[in-house]
């Protein structure tokens, strides 16, 4: 709980250095002095006695009272809902003391408070949400993307998967078709490494006598791996564990794979093995 309570204060305290290094936070407290020096100009000798006069229907204070919805609403453009709420509630302590003790009408001047704040909050609650609509905008758009994304990789599953089907249904129908064992291979590694696009592959056909593993076609590998890994034992190396268990076997870098047991894997410098 301690630790929680330290974490939070550094927190906290991390965000009001960031505020007050903020050129606009300053704008804010210059606009709050600014508005509460016209308001109390007269009891401060700034000016004479509070003039008559009227400023777009409204007295003088009054207009006074009106221009603090100015930081106010820079408070919750700039800082958010809780900058302008507080703000807010800085400007009716700035605002009662003249409505109450110096007004010649405090009632009228007490509405004004009222009006100015809450119009104030209005705002800046306006402010939130179009804040939290564009956030929603975002979202969404993200959540869009993310499904296009997941689409674009379906489309790509099918259509690897039709590529894999039609290489199936070429090598059968060249099965069918041809009773030569060399150019079945053939045709089938073309296919193989066309439909799975693989650098290097082999096919080992198994000498039940010998126990024996014996290269048939390869592609992508030089002739003297291809000389190399023939006429492998089962059990022996990767291929040789295949043909005796029976499983597949991912190998993620064969160049560097302890079960390795002849080096001219080594020396052509393979990575995956399937």
């Amino acid at each position: 709980m301690r630790g929680t309570v330290v974490i939070g204060s550094q927190l906290v305290a991390g965000r009001i250095k960031v505020v007050l290094r903020s050129p606009h936070f300053w704008i804010l407290v210059a606009m709050v002095v600014a508005c509460t020096l016209l308001h109390y100009a007269e009891q401060i000798g700034i000016l004479g006695a509070a003039a008559p006069s009227l400023h777009f229907g409204l007295t003088r204070h009054a207009m006074d009272r009106v221009l603090f919805l100015l930081p106010i609403v820079y408070a919750g453009f700039m800082f958010g809902i809780v900058a302008g709420l507080a703000t807010s509630f800085i400007a009716v302590l700035i605002m009662l003391p003249r409505a109450i003790f110096i007004s010649p009408s405090p009632t009228d001047a007490l509405f004004e408070v009222a009006a100015v704040t809450l119009v104030g909050c209005l705002v800046c609650l306006w402010f939130r949400a179009q804040v939290k609509e564009k956030e929603q905008r975002e979202q969404a758009l993200e959540k869009l993307e993310a499904a296009q994304q997941d689409l674009r990789s379906y489309i790509q599953v099918i259509k690897s998967n039709e590529r894999r089907l039609a290489a199936l249904n070429s090598i059968s129908s060249l099965v069918t078709q041809s009773l030569e064992l060399e150019q079945i291979l053939n045709s089938a590694i073309e296919k193989v490494v066309e439909v799975m696009e693989l650098e290097a592959a082999l096919i080992f056909l198994l000498d039940e006598g010998a126990e024996e593993l014996v290269l048939a076609v390869h592609r992508g590998v030089s002739e003297e791996f291809a000389e190399g890994v023939d006429r492998m034992k089962v059990g022996e190396g990767f291929n040789g564990r295949v043909a005796q268990s029976g499983e597949p076997l991912l190998v993620a870098d064969a160049s560097d794979d302890p079960r390795l047991t002849r080096a001219v894997v080594r020396k052509e410098r393979l990575q995956a093995q399937l």
